[in-house]
């Protein structure tokens, strides 16, 4: 019963941040959402959540590819739709405005490497873990269910193009979970692509 309610906490928690973010500051509230959760889901006491964050070699190396593949991705295809879908490329210049302009890069990466920490742990972690353990479903259920309550979560900050983002993204990273039984290869996966779009923006 604890785990169902720490584990509800994510959704309900990050939706409540992204809906702050329309209002205020958008890092504050992630930032708080990003402190929070993760101490309630470590405090519940989950072992099988710590086991999943175990390094080793061969998920750090599938991590790796799983970065290199969605970076490529991104990148190389991006370009090509975006010429094609004015709408993609204004919406990617607003989501741009809205968490990155007037900050500094070190103060970005400040906040988001340890965001997209917390993310890990409780979308991939807590929240992915919950739908296996409760649900009789097929791995590829549970990675589509995991993403769309990942996107779900979004849609308070009013931007159907993060929406998609992050059902995407949640599709890619959660299945690199199930398919590694591990966080780790998520986690090296999202931190490269989110540093890489900090870095080289993709509407530069």
């Amino acid at each position: 019963m604890r785990e169902t309610r720490v584990a509800a906490m994510v959704p309900l928690a990050w939706a409540a941040a992204m809906l702050l973010a329309r209002f205020v500051d958008p890092w504050i509230p992630i930032a708080l959402a990003a402190m929070i959760v993760p101490a309630a889901i470590l405090n519940a006491g989950w072992p099988d959540i710590r086991e999943l964050f175990r390094p080793a070699p061969s998920r750090v190396l599938f991590g790796l590819l799983g970065a290199a593949i969605m970076l490529a991705a991104t990148y190389g295809f991006f370009p090509l739709i975006a010429a094609r879908a004015p709408a993609l490329a204004l919406g990617t210049g607003n989501l741009y405005a809205r968490f990155l302009a007037g900050r500094s890069t070190g103060s970005i990466l400040l906040f988001v490497i340890p965001v997209i920490v917390a993310e890990e742990l409780m979308w991939r972690g807590a929240f992915q873990e919950w739908i296996a353990q409760r649900l009789p479903a097929s791995r590829l259920a549970i990675v589509v269910l995991a993403a769309g309550g990942y996107a779900i979560a979004h849609l308070p900050l009013g931007s159907p193009l993060l929406v998609g983002i992050a059902f995407l993204c949640g599709l890619y990273w959660s299945a690199l979970r199930s398919l590694t039984c591990s966080v780790v290869p998520s986690l090296i996966a999202h931190l490269a692509w989110d540093l890489a779009l900090i870095l080289v923006p993709l509407n530069r």
